[in-house]
Formats: structure tokens, sequence, C-alpha cells
């Protein structure tokens, strides 16, 4: 069994194309290949809800919606499920892919795109002002990073294989939301003030399906939003901020 998590995140993947490449389509090939000479009968990887690219406004993204992956980290991640599905056939060796949704959560990576937003609110809570990129209408699904790590958990331990399940909470939640529910848990008072994102557009209309995963799995997030971000507000400050890491 390999459980294959490690990833060139989406800013690092933009800035290092080739390196990306390397890190996640050719790296997964590799451990697929060292699976079928080792034996191993299952291998899970962890895609992402990034494969599915910027939906279209409105949709519920299902596992058979259409792969619109837009960027290197995207095109990375499906890639690699798609040589999962090729060593499934030709070396018959299984494999569950596990499309992640945006995890946020303890131990926040700082290179993670809205991991950063995150880390920088905590930053600057003692501001009267905050300028925060986005607008306040945007919806996302977020995922507690202990939902992720149960789902792997999961996987490992589950018959079931050759199939892509989203991994998310199956809750579209507005940025403002987002936002008010970190400054409260923090106890900020302070003023959000709005500004355009800088750069590509964002898929910021996303709303996943996670049924399949609930269906297959027995997946079901524990943790809500409120209660997620107040275990972050309670680790981050006798936490150092984490290294900024290219993978």
């Amino acid at each position: 069994m390999i459980v294959h998590l490690a990833a060139m995140l989406m800013k690092a993947s933009r800035a290092a194309p080739r390196g990306a490449f390397a890190v996640n389509a050719a790296a997964t090939h590799s451990l697929l290949w060292a699976s079928t000479q080792q034996g191993n009968r299952c291998f899970v990887l962890g895609s992402s809800v990034g494969v599915y690219g910027i939906p279209a406004p409105g949709s519920l993204v299902t596992e058979t919606s259409p792969i619109g992956a837009c960027t290197c980290y995207g095109a990375g991640k499906f890639s690699s499920e798609l040589y999962c599905r090729c060593f499934s056939e030709s070396f018959d060796l299984p494999y569950i892919a596990l499309r992640l949704g945006t995890l946020y959560g303890d131990r926040l990576h700082a290179d993670g795109f809205y991991a950063a937003h995150l880390l920088s609110l905590m930053d600057r809570l003692d501001e009267s002002i905050i300028e925060v990129e986005g607008q306040p209408d945007e919806h996302y699904d977020f995922l507690y990073v202990g939902g992720a790590a149960e789902a792997v958990v999961q996987a490992v331990h589950h018959d079931v294989r050759d199939i892509e399940l989203n991994v998310v909470s199956g809750r579209s939640v507005s940025w403002e939301e987002i936002v008010t529910t970190l400054l409260r848990a923090a106890g900020s008072e302070t003023t959000v003030e709005w500004r355009s994102r800088n750069g590509d557009a964002w898929a910021v209309q996303r709303n996943f399906s996670g049924d399949l995963a609930r269906e297959v799995l027995g997946f079901s997030p524990a943790v809500s939003l409120t209660e997620g971000l107040s275990r972050l507000v309670r680790w981050y400050p006798i936490h150092p901020r984490p290294s900024s890491l290219d993978q």
C-alpha cells in the first residue's frame, strides 16, 4: 500500500512549471511503477478538486463533471489520476484518487493560496482595518484538514478500488462568512475592506458534492467551519509561522 500525498502547490507550480511536472506528475509515475515492482495491492492518491478548473457558475460539481484543469497544479493532479488508471488497466494495480477540497486548519502550509490569506489575516488582527483580496460573495468549499486525514484512513481500509472521490465539506460558503468567522473566533473587531484580486481569475464559485465519498467510504466531515477556524486560532499563536517551501 502506498499513500501519495506529496505535491508542489499551486503558486510554486506556476512559478516553476517544469519542477511541478517532475514533482506532481513524473514522481507519481515513478511511485506507481515502484508499487508494481514491490507487489503493492493498492495506491491511494491525494488528488485535488483543482482538476475541475473553473466550474460553471451555479453548477454542482460531481465526479462526473467535466475536467477543466487550467493550472500547472491542476494538470499535474489530473495526469496523476490518468497514470493511476493506466497502471490499474495495464498492471492490475488498484487505486483510489481522493480529490481533496480546499484544506484549512492547524499547521497550515504558508504557500497554499487560501492558507496564505488566512495566515495573513491572523498576522493583522491588531489592525483597525484589514484589506482582504476578493469579493464577499465568492463561494468556496473549505474542508478541515483533519477530515481529509480521516478520508485517507478510510480509503486505506476500504475494499473499493479504481475510483475518484470528491473529499469535500459539501457546503458552499461565502468568502465573507469565512473571513468574519475567523475574526469572530479570534475576538477581533477589525473592519474588513474588500479589494479586487491581483493576477489571473480564480475559481470563485465552488460548489462540490461529496455524496459519492459518503456512499463509498462513509466519509462525513465532523468539524464545522466555526470549530475548525477556532482550532486554527488556538493553535497559531503558540506555533511559529510555517516555513515557505516549494513542495
